[in-house]
């Protein structure tokens, strides 16, 4: 099959590989919607870069968050809600890539694209063989990828996260058909050309510092505060301490307990990028491995934490299991806390 198919009214990229929630590639778990696009979209086009350097230059894999109060969000995983504008998440990965991007509406931002100058964005990008990152589109306005249009670019073809669980049209290639697509859409982002002027490492590990180690942030364009790092760790540990615990709220899939492991397991990246900076910088190998065990030894707490959820199903309603997860939930941030320690001492040398 031809790699891109055009039609009068129409022009499909094919081969571009699926993205889904927890998709594994190359022995690494894909959860977060934006990195996992864009690691898909620079494979198909030729790009050979590790999910884990795209995880490390976003920043999602140093991010831990909890909504600006005592009771969880679940907005507290979203990227930008740990920047100060909605495009600096963006602005950190692209740079860190080597590479330009155009930006058609503001991605999670508050209004939706309009319709000819999106229309217009997708129908050249595809026509020129690149997939468009675009925000919502089917389901929530989590990044998916679109692969394709028709009928002038009233319809497009592409993957979602969501799309296995909506009750989706399909092509016989596995994208969805969506029609009336740019009223569900906020954002759009094209992959530009290699700059060959990649972000310095000492500003990726700085980006990642400050992510870890500030307790508040005020993300989604300065709108709202979150706590991070340390706070959010002791904010989620005293939830679990509570004698109101919601435990329904807290349970099931994109609930407080899921959410918030994985934003911990994301540490895994964080730790495997330190290893890779141990590689980079033989001088500092031994400070970089030293932070890579702790942030290890960080992620490594969601074993327990996973154990103590096996029986019963009721768990989060025992008050004693609760407590030895927010035990654990401190172990983990004492561990981030000393790694925090270590990464400064590097960036002072890198």
């Amino acid at each position: 099959m031809e790699k891109i198919k055009k039609t009068a009214a129409g022009c499909v990229l094919h081969g571009v590989p699926q993205v889904r929630w927890g998709r594994e590639v190359d022995g690494e778990v894909q959860e977060t919607p934006f990195t996992q696009c864009l690691h898909t979209v620079l494979t198909y086009m030729g790009q050979k870069m590790s999910y884990t350097e795209i995880m490390a230059y976003s920043g999602a894999a140093f991010r831990m968050g909890w909504g600006g109060g005592d009771h969880w969000c679940p907005s507290s995983s979203d990227l930008q809600s740990h920047y100060d504008t909605l495009v600096k998440p963006f602005e950190l990965t692209f740079r860190g890539i080597g590479r330009g991007y155009d930006i058609c509406g503001i991605p999670e931002g508050p209004d939706k694209v309009k319709k000819e100058e999106a229309i217009e964005f997708v129908k050249s990008e595809i026509e020129n063989g690149r997939p468009v990152i675009a925000f919502g589109v089917v389901g929530p306005c989590e990044a998916g990828i679109i692969t394709g249009y028709q009928s002038n670019g009233e319809v497009v073809l592409g993957w979602s996260v969501f799309q296995d669980w909506a009750a989706q049209e399909l092509d016989e290639s596995g994208y969805y058909v969506q029609d009336n697509w740019w009223a569900n859409t906020t954002g759009l982002i094209s992959i530009g050309e290699e700059t060959g002027a990649p972000a310095s490492d000492k500003a990726v590990l700085e980006n990642a510092l400050m992510l870890m180690s500030a307790n508040e942030v005020r993300g989604y364009g300065g709108e709202h505060t979150f706590y991070a790092g340390q706070a959010a760790y002791e904010k989620w540990a005293k939830a679990l301490e509570c004698e109101n615990f919601d435990a329904e709220g807290a349970s099931g899939d994109g609930g407080q307990c899921e959410t918030m492991e994985l934003l911990l397991g994301e540490r895994g990246y964080a730790a495997a990028y330190m290893n890779f900076m141990a590689e980079r910088y033989p001088d500092l190998a031994d400070e970089c491995k030293e932070c890579a065990r702790l942030l290890k030894a960080t992620v490594d707490c969601i074993h327990p934490m996973r154990a103590l959820q096996e029986e019963p199903s009721n768990w989060l309603e025992n008050k004693e299991t609760r407590q030895q997860m927010a035990t654990l939930v401190r172990k983990a941030a004492k561990y981030e806390k000393e790694a925090c320690v270590v990464l400064k001492g590097i960036i002072d040398k890198v």
